[in-house]
């Protein structure tokens, strides 16, 4: 563990530093080197090796310049949605997503134009125009936000544990803040996993949430307690944003009931 921390470091530290030449080493050596190693967990969940690459990875988004280096998420979110829409491992699932919140945070635009790049094929024989065209979505037709929205989605499952639901808030709020209105065609799905969630978590809040609370929270502050004040948040925040759309969504909206009773509108 000591000398995994130590190897962390430096990498942060190399991604602190201005150089082009250790900006270049990093985008196309050691970036393809950890992805490389992160795929391991696609066939061993349990790769101590794969999680200590994701760690590293993270370290040197983290430390990053903003705007992130052109096309730095491209190389290592193939591997990493992968990893976050498979593994069981809690800590694989908060580091990852902190990579995820990082980019969102620093360039929001490498997850909006162009994360589903990594999805692309090598096939040369496509057109320029036939690529251009494929830029935003990957080969099954899914989007960045897409893939973002169903890592949410699988995390905040009602037969998942309530432990994954409480690292989504905080990238969620940041999606809000830096995508504004790109989040329309995945808000219905967001909101209904969020409303779905709710309805059905067993954890009492520990504090009180307010609207000012949502609004004014800090970029990298831990508020988070319990699985619905990690979800209320980010919900509170999206009712301010964007209240008319959030309102007539929820209208269409139904939560599961009690047990043995049918659903029930959301906004009941």
């Amino acid at each position: 563990p000591l000398l995994g921390s130590s190897i962390s470091d430096i990498f942060a530290a190399l991604s602190a530093c201005a150089s082009p030449v250790v900006e270049s080493a990093l985008l196309n050596e050691a970036l393809p080197a950890l992805v490389s190693t992160m795929a391991e967990g696609r066939s061993d969940p349990s790769s101590i090796r794969a999680a200590a690459a994701l760690d590293i990875c993270s370290r040197i988004f983290s430390r990053f310049p903003t705007p992130l280096p052109p096309q730095s998420f491209q190389r290592v979110a193939a591997v990493l949605f992968d990893l976050l829409a498979t593994t069981e491992d809690r800590d694989v699932t908060q580091t990852g997503l902190d990579v995820v919140t990082t980019v969102i945070r620093k360039d929001v635009s490498q997850l909006l134009e162009g994360a589903h790049l990594f999805l692309l094929s090598d096939d040369t024989s496509e057109s320029e125009t036939d690529t251009r065209s494929r830029h935003r979505r990957s080969p099954s037709g899914e989007s960045g936000l897409d893939l973002v929205l169903a890592v949410v989605a699988r995390l905040l499952e009602p037969s998942e544990s309530e432990s994954g639901g409480l690292f989504v808030g905080d990238l969620v709020i940041h999606l809000v803040r830096k995508a504004g209105a790109a989040i329309g065609p995945v808000l219905p799905g967001l909101l209904r996993a969020f409303v779905t969630r709710l309805a059905t978590a067993e954890t009492a809040m520990f504090s009180q949430v307010s609207l000012d609370d949502a609004v004014g929270a800090r970029e990298g502050s831990q508020l988070i307690t319990s699985l619905p004040q990690s979800l209320i948040l980010p919900f509170a925040y999206l009712l301010h944003q964007q209240p008319d759309t959030v309102l007539s969504l929820l209208e269409n909206l139904t939560v599961p009931g009690p047990t043995g009773q049918p659903p029930q509108p959301a906004l009941a």
